[in-house]
């Protein structure tokens, strides 16, 4: 899994399922293959430095305590360019053009003096628990040259009556014997209990 999307609100204390940031991160950095994290709506400085930390290579990152429907609209955009089979590199370039003062390449460098990580604006982040949206990448794993498996999907013009009827009986057929099945456990298990009919 190359990519992982989530979102969520800034206003909410924390995402279902995580007791918090270390959590949510730990569980996070078990995905092997991954290469970008998008957090839709929900990013902070503190999240974005413990991903790091897990070695993320890339997170994407808004929130919603600025403005919703650039949250929604930039994302949209993204996946947009990503299902036309644009690189990821170029994805995150044309949000970058369309939204300029709402997005950010940010490129993060490890800081091995302060150890810790550090990218432009960095310090002002932390001290406001602001996040500049845009892509954090760190510049030692960073791989923005991949892009998402497009399906081949067959056109349904040239289907003939034929193979139509052909699906809908299929769809019939498998919903009698769905119900069939159903029945036979029904009564296999009121049988277990005891109960007769």
């Amino acid at each position: 899994m190359k990519l992982i999307h989530l979102a969520g609100s800034a206003e909410s204390s924390w995402l279902p399922g995580f007791d918090d940031d270390l959590d949510f991160a730990a569980k996070i950095g078990q995905f092997p293959y991954l290469q970008t994290l998008y957090l839709s709506g929900f990013a902070s400085p503190n999240l974005l430095e413990t991903l790091l930390n897990r070695d993320i290579p890339a997170i994407i990152a808004t929130d919603t305590t600025q403005n919703r429907q650039f949250v929604k609209e930039i994302a949209n955009g993204f996946y947009a360019a990503m299902g036309k089979g644009e690189m990821l590199r170029e994805a995150l370039t044309l949000v970058k053009e369309n939204y300029p003062q709402h997005f950010v390449l940010q490129p993060v460098a490890y800081d091995i003096e302060a150890n810790s990580f550090d990218w432009k604006g960095r310090r002002i982040h932390l001290e406001k628990n602001k996040i500049a949206w845009g892509v954090y990448a760190l510049e030692h794993r960073a791989d923005l040259g991949w892009q998402l498996p497009i399906p081949k999907v067959k056109s349904t013009a040239n289907v003939g009556q034929g193979q139509i009827r052909q699906r809908r009986i299929r769809r019939v057929g498998l919903g009698a014997l769905t119900f069939l099945m159903m029945g036979f456990l029904i009564f296999m298990l009121l049988q277990i209990l005891g109960i007769s009919m």
